[in-house]
């Protein structure tokens, strides 16, 4: 029988990937809608922000799973 032991939770890696993921979709939600403004081109502003916020968002559903014990 091939038994795993038992992972234990990850509070302060799950809490850290929280508000790392949350700060950095907020503020590229907050660039691409124009709220904060950068000397950027408009391609960087809307669809570089989206991008950058998609991989924010990864960031908190990876901190969810380590809150969760996953």
């Amino acid at each position: 029988t091939n038994v795993q032991p038992k992972k234990s939770r990850r509070w302060f890696k799950g809490l850290g990937q929280l508000c790392q993921g949350t700060a950095l979709t907020v503020a590229n939600i907050a660039l691409a809608i124009g709220v904060i403004q950068f000397p950027v081109t408009p391609e960087t502003q809307t669809w570089g922000a989206v991008a950058s916020a998609s991989t924010g968002i990864a960031t908190i559903l990876n901190g969810i799973g380590d809150l969760r014990n996953e």
